[in-house]
Order: C-alpha cells, then structure tokens, then sequence
C-alpha cells in the first residue's frame, strides 16, 4: 500500500511539475495531491476488508432448518437424525454443515434445494494444514458446476476454522 501512494505521490509531484513548475503549499496543485491521497487510501482500505465470502447468504431460519433435515438424513445413508448448524447460500446452491451424531459434521453440498436433489458432494475433516486454493480447488472438482465464488468461500471459511466454533468441544473430546 505505501508504493502504491508513493506512487499516487509520484505522479501528483510531476502533473504539478508541469502545470506550475513547481511543487509548494501555497498552490492549488498540493492540495489536490493531498485529496488524491486520501481518497486513493481511503479506496484501498476498503479494497482490504472485501471478504471472498461477499454475496454468500449464511442465514437460514429454524424452521428451514427442521424442515431440510430430514432430507438431508435420508440421504446420509438414512441416518435417523441430522441437524443443520450452519448453510451457505449462493445462486440456488447450498452449502450444509451437518451435526451427523453418528459420526463427524459434514458438509452436503447441493445445486438445488436438498428435498428436490441429491447432494453432489460432501466434505468433512481438518482443514487446519490445507491450503485455501487447494481447497477451492477440490471442492470445484468434486462438485461439477459449484460457482467459484461459493467454492471460494467455503474454502476460505473452513481453511480458517470458522464454521467449528460450536462445535469445538466436540473437536476436543470433551462433548
């Protein structure tokens, strides 16, 4: 960031160069440099907090929730229980990170709605020693026609442990 408002500086110093002949306080040039300035660090910050996870709906309702899982138990090898702990949603796909209480959370992921489809993939495991494109990466081959974005996210999300804070304990073997 500081090379690129060195840069910034750079080219306001020789525009004013060139019309003045000179760079000085007292003229009009070195004022606009400095708006140049803010406003180009002012959109670079807000470049910084863009998050790949932009677009990506994390909501859904208990009552959705209730309603899905037994879809989504049914085709877990018909597992009697599922609950759904966390869903990302992004242009008719969906993402579920399931508690399976018989064996480790998984994630079903689905390009429609879970009782109209079967899920296309699943993902389960520690993530802490992947690499995040390598992640995104997998999930796209695995999952034929997953947008980028939402491949994107999930990789960027569970590479950094984000969907497991309720689910810790049992992580640590204390649940």
């Amino acid at each position: 960031m500081l090379l690129m408002i060195q840069l910034v500086i750079e080219i306001c110093t020789l525009h004013c160069l060139l019309k003045y002949g000179s760079v000085r306080p007292s003229n009009s040039c070195w004022a606009n440099m400095k708006i140049a300035i803010y406003i180009f660090s002012l959109l670079l910050s807000c470049n910084a907090f863009a998050s790949p996870c932009d677009g990506v709906d994390f909501s859904i309702s208990e009552k959705r929730k209730v309603q899905l899982a037994p879809y989504i138990a049914k085709q877990d090898n018909n597992n009697e229980k599922v609950e759904i702990l966390k869903s990302y949603s992004f242009r008719g796909w969906h993402i579920f990170f399931v508690n399976r209480f018989v064996a480790d959370e998984m994630y079903f992921f689905y390009s429609g709605e879970p009782s109209q489809s079967k899920y296309l993939s699943t993902w389960s495991g520690d993530t802490s020693d992947t690499n995040e494109l390598e992640v995104k990466q997998y999930v796209i081959s695995e999952t034929k026609g997953i947008p980028s974005e939402l491949a994107g996210c999930f990789a960027w999300r569970v590479t950094r442990g984000m969907d497991y804070e309720r689910t810790t304990p049992h992580l640590s073997g204390t649940r």
